[in-house]
């Protein structure tokens, strides 16, 4: 009986550094959440009737988890997806993950033992999915030497605003300081 917002912060009173996901099925429940929910709730996903959500849900709280070490350890690259919209998300993080993970395995040698074969999936592209400029900023800055590409979405917010040019403006900036990144 207890709404999400209320329910997210018994949960992070109690585990704070427990990850809290919201899946809706439709945009009109995440109309209803309250502006600022990032207290409550870390990330709001869509159930659009595909089961991969869950597993992509778990592979983007992994990753964003485990980024900084995984770069620092093992040199591991990492692709920037820059959407803003829980329904577009849902549906393109399953399909990349899927994609990277069928790649991954592609190139790994048949010789390898269960222990390699594990390894070799752990040090696959991570994904690092920026809801806003700032966010695609902050990561570009940090991982620039390990990112392979960017995805983006045109319209996101932008200094707290939804701005109708940012992946325009984010390319501009990207491109200012590394010419052949893939966007």
């Amino acid at each position: 009986d207890m709404d999400p917002i209320s329910f997210g912060k018994k949960v992070k009173e109690l585990y704070p550094n427990k990850p809290l996901i919201l899946l809706a099925f439709d945009e009109s429940e995440i109309k209803q959440l309250p502006e600022h929910y990032d207290d409550s709730i870390d990330s709001v996903f869509m159930w659009t009737g595909n089961s991969s959500v869950f597993p992509a849900v778990i592979k983007y709280y992994e990753d964003k988890k485990n980024i900084k070490r995984d770069i620092r350890k093992g040199n591991v690259r990492a692709i920037i997806v820059i959407e803003d919209t829980p329904r577009y998300y849902s549906n393109l993080l399953p399909m990349i993950y899927k994609e990277i993970v069928y790649h991954t395995k592609l190139l790994m040698d048949k010789s390898l033992n269960d222990t390699q074969r594990l390894l070799h999936m752990r040090g696959r592209p991570k994904i690092l999915l920026a809801k806003s400029y700032e966010t695609a900023e902050k990561y570009f800055k940090l991982y620039k030497n390990n990112i392979l590409g960017i995805i983006s979405d045109i319209r996101f917010p932008k200094d707290e605003k939804l701005h109708h040019n940012a992946g325009i403006l984010f390319a501009k900036y990207v491109q200012s300081i590394e010419k052949t990144m893939p966007i």
